[in-house]
């Protein structure tokens, strides 16, 4: 039979103050608290290679619809006179409307936004618990408060966070 401790019930207008004993910063706690630090550490690294890739496709696909124009505004103007301009016009046009499509369908720069977003409070996140677990035990904050702050901010970060 497992024992818990109980609260003995005090009567509502006592005075007298309640010991409240904290729970110790143990190995196993610790522990759980540098997974959750590596798992927080390649997601940030996740995150940021993600943004890169989207920042690509964004340069990729955005740059042909901008360029495009701009060299068959005078080529074609320039060439008005030759038969195989008008296909060359079409092929053009076509694909500045498959890369316009692409950049606004797929949103690579709202993307590119988030994902370093996320990469940043990931390292954030980091951060405070190498801050945290740098201080000797006796000096850190009261280990079940810290571990829920990080679980918390943790499972939001999850939650909230775009597919890598």
């Amino acid at each position: 039979m497992t024992e818990y401790n109980t609260l003995e019930e005090e009567p509502e207008n006592s005075l007298v103050p309640r010991r409240l004993f904290e729970e110790p910063w143990d190995t196993p706690t610790e522990d759980l608290i540098k997974e959750w630090r590596e798992s927080c550490s390649s997601l940030a690294t996740a995150h940021e290679q993600s943004a890169r890739t989207c920042k690509r496709k964004h340069v990729l696909y955005g740059l042909p619809s901008l360029m495009i124009p701009m060299v068959m505004t005078p080529l074609s103007a320039a060439l008005k006179d030759q038969d195989w301009i008008c296909y060359v016009e079409m092929s053009a046009f076509m694909c500045t409307a498959v890369t316009s499509a692409m950049v606004q369908f797929f949103n690579f720069s709202g993307k590119t936004e988030q994902h370093f977003s996320f990469s940043a409070r990931y390292a954030d996140l980091v951060t405070d618990i190498d801050q945290e677990l740098a201080k000797p035990r006796q000096f850190r904050q009261q280990v079940d408060t810290f571990s829920l702050k990080v679980k918390m901010m943790y499972d939001a970060l999850n939650r909230s966070a775009p597919d890598v």
